[in-house]
């Protein structure tokens, strides 16, 4: 095998005591070797035997996304599909028969329930035992959606263990797990992306350097899980943090034979994604990254800069990559899976013009945080950052104050705002109707806070400020009606929570993460409804939200390159 072209096989490495090239075993590799040779392979049964399943597996699991298996399935195991709708039986025996697969449906979809049904379903199949079984979840997930949820959706998981609280209490909590799973109860434990890190080793992968304590095993990796599944698995992409290489340290344990990973944003604007989540699924499928990278995304540098660029994708080896992503990646929105779905009205944008007063405040603050060259582009040390910076310039007029070093910094947020002033006459048009309120700054939800309160609209916050109890508390009094207005900050309200009581969205601010952005009207976007949900975005002319809102259309293109499902439900209108 010539040198060069072993290389860039992703996976591939050199043994030098064999003096061979050795490279992992699955479906992905062979074709890449296959093609890079042009067949000229020496043939092998071992080989030939694997191709052929994997041929075979993807002809099933093909037939499975178009419904060939449902009807037989259903009269055999009616008690699994009882109450599904007939995409989410799809679902079910998509995760059983893939075993390592992306359940990616829409948000709201119903992608806990699938779960555990296939759970019940493999513990109905004989030698399916799927238990024990770990769910690691958004923190506020773990009781809305994975306790609640399994009431309903599970008949046969014994125990729901919770780990949350401090780390005494997690590690109780553990233990109780344990002793129930040794007593041969079917036991689901649940825990944080957050707890994650304290309760498992990490794994070595890479070239990051370890403590003794990271390197250490603990009371996850003592519990030999059949399944794993990683809610918003989007969240273990990057292979250096460390809750990634905690999730890989549990995930791709030895006992583990079912993983699967969910998530509504597979792909959060950036080719990589893809190696990061298939990683954590399919590791032998999605070995090393560079390698991988070089293989499939276009990257090139560029002078003056000490970075790679990214083009998108290599569209030399695109196909390769969706026909071996495509079996196991199983993707619906909610318009295909929920019956009568009335979706979501298109985009409708708002342009919003600043007072006189407003845009020279934000001039002033544009010219002493951004430069501009000589070509007339604005520059700055940090460019994401100043930019978000001025959004919130874009939104209010800034309250300026001066550090210790009489450095000057914005304390706070003020009216005039042309955001502000829409809002109050938005809100004034739906009378009595509620609504969620986006923003990516907290200082403009405290600006919104004051000018509810002295207009007598009631509203409740959800900022990341707020304990836990007082937040279900807030989200309980919304969805009964009993406040209008959800003020919500895009960390903290649009993940994991429901506020389907409200048909209308505005996003005062966009937020430059792709995955926040696509989720947040989600929150409000869930299950039936009787009428079509409203987003509504306000974009201040003039500023530097444009830039924004350009990068985040971006992001949304490379990931319809990867679901491939229509943006029809999100298109914009003026």
């Amino acid at each position: 095998m010539h040198t060069e072209t072993a290389k860039k096989v992703p996976g591939m490495s050199y043994d030098r005591k064999r003096e061979a090239w050795i490279a992992p075993l699955s479906a992905l590799t062979i074709d890449i070797v296959w093609a890079a040779f042009n067949g000229n392979v020496e043939d092998n049964p071992d080989v030939a035997a694997y191709v052929t399943k994997a041929s075979t597996d993807y002809k099933v699991l093909q037939k499975i996304k178009d419904g060939e298996y449902r009807e037989a399935f259903s009269l055999r195991f009616p008690e699994v599909v009882k109450d599904l709708w007939p995409l989410q039986i799809d679902g079910v025996l998509h995760l059983v028969t893939a075993q390592h697969a992306y359940l990616c449906d829409d948000m709201g979809a119903g992608k806990t329930a699938q779960c555990y049904r296939a759970l019940d379903y493999l513990d109905r199949r004989e030698a399916g035992d799927p238990y024990p079984a770990l769910v690691v979840a958004n923190k506020s997930a773990l009781v809305s959606a994975w306790v609640d949820e399994s009431v309903r959706w599970s008949e046969s998981a014994d125990s729901v263990v919770v780990v949350d609280g401090t780390a005494g209490q997690r590690k109780k909590q553990l233990v109780d797990a344990q002793e129930r799973i040794a007593s041969g109860e079917r036991v689901v434990v649940v825990i944080g992306w957050g707890a994650l890190t304290s309760h498992t080793k990490l794994d070595s992968y890479g070239n990051v350097g370890m403590t003794d304590k990271e390197k250490e095993p603990k009371e996850l990796n003592a519990i030999e899980f059949r399944t794993v599944i990683a809610d918003e698995v989007h969240k273990a992409k990057t292979w250096r943090s460390n809750r990634t290489r905690a999730l890989w340290a549990v995930a791709h344990a030895p006992s583990v034979e079912y993983r699967w990973g969910l998530t509504g944003t597979p792909v959060t604007g950036y080719e990589e994604d893809v190696w990061g989540i298939g990683h954590t699924i399919q590791p032998t499928v999605y070995p090393r990254k560079t390698q991988w990278l070089d293989y499939f995304v276009s990257i090139s540098r560029m002078p003056g800069r000490d970075y790679p660029v990214v083009n998108g994708f290599a569209l030399e080896n695109y196909d390769t990559m969706i026909r071996h992503l495509d079996p196991y990646m199983l993707r619906r929105t909610k318009a295909e899976i929920i019956p009568d779905y009335q979706g979501k009205l298109p985009i409708r944008t708002i342009d919003v013009d600043m007072s006189a007063k407003q845009r020279k405040a934000y001039k002033q603050m544009e010219e002493h945080m951004l430069t501009r060259g000589e070509d007339g582009i604005l520059a700055a040390p940090n460019p994401i950052t100043q930019l978000l910076r001025m959004n919130q310039f874009a939104a209010a007029t800034p309250v300026i104050g001066f550090g210790n070093e009489g450095e000057m910094t914005v304390t706070g947020l003020t009216m005039p705002s042309c955001k502000v002033d829409t809002l109050l006459e938005l809100l004034e048009e739906l009378g009595d109707a509620q609504a969620v309120v986006f923003a990516e700054s907290r200082l403009l939800i405290d600006l919104v806070s004051e000018q509810l309160s002295k207009e007598k609209v009631s509203y409740m916050r959800i900022t990341g400020g707020e304990s836990g109890p007082i937040r279900a508390a807030n989200i309980e009094v919304f969805q009964r009606g009993s406040v209008r207005v959800a003020l919500c900050t895009y960390g903290a309200g649009a993940e994991s929570i429901t506020l389907n009581s409200a048909d209308t969205v505005i996003r005062l601010q966009r937020t430059y993460n792709f995955v926040l952005d696509t989720q947040a009207p989600d929150r409000v976007d869930r299950g039936s409804r009787s009428v079509p949900v409203q987003v509504i975005d306000l974009v201040t002319t003039g500023t530097s939200e444009h830039q924004v809102h350009a990068r985040v259309e971006e992001k949304a293109e490379v990931f319809q390159q990867v679901v491939r499902d229509t943006l029809a439900s999100t298109a914009e209108v003026r």
